[in-house]
């Protein structure tokens, strides 16, 4: 398994920020319901006072409106930051894995596929690397040995692919 830390979080950018941005788009949707849910509320309130409640009416649109703008601006940079760091968990191994599958499509095999503990479609890479030996096995011996020793299963063990567990 590779032991590195990827520094670049944007390593897929556009998949990471639609994904994103998807997050952000459903905050935005949830703090415009909250708002108008919490107006349509303080408006019933408002209805039932004795006195002033046409004045409270009046200032509550424009404080509602700026609980709002401001909510926004602290919460939306928010869910963008958190969306970026959460969707690098899944940009990683799929960049990998794009990467492993062109090498081979080239002619350079390296190895299996490997992604870092923690990351998602650790099954995806196992079914990459099972398909990879299965068409390595079944190459004719003079061509095996053309892929180096990680095509003969001697790679070391830096290079297994992960585990199932």
């Amino acid at each position: 398994m590779a032991q590195f830390k990827r520094r670049k979080k944007l390593i897929k950018p556009g998949l990471q920020l639609q994904l994103s941005l998807t997050f952000v788009g459903l905050s935005i949707l949830g703090l415009m319901m909250q708002s108008i849910l919490f107006m349509r509320e303080l408006s019933e309130i408002a209805s039932a006072l004795p006195n002033d409640g046409l004045r409270l009416g009046g200032m509550m649109s424009d404080s509602l409106s700026r609980v709002f703008l401001i909510t926004s601006f602290v919460f939306v940079p928010l869910v963008l930051i958190i969306g970026v760091l959460t969707t690098f968990r899944l940009a990683g191994p799929v960049f990998r894995m794009e990467r492993h599958l062109r090498e081979l499509r080239e002619g350079k095999y390296t190895g299996p596929c490997r992604i870092r503990k923690g990351d998602k479609f650790g099954e995806l890479c196992d079914e990459i690397n099972a398909t990879v030996e299965h068409l390595v096995a079944r190459l004719p011996e003079e061509e095996r040995g053309k892929l180096g020793a990680a095509a003969d299963g001697t790679a070391s063990a830096d290079h297994q692919p992960r585990s199932a567990a």
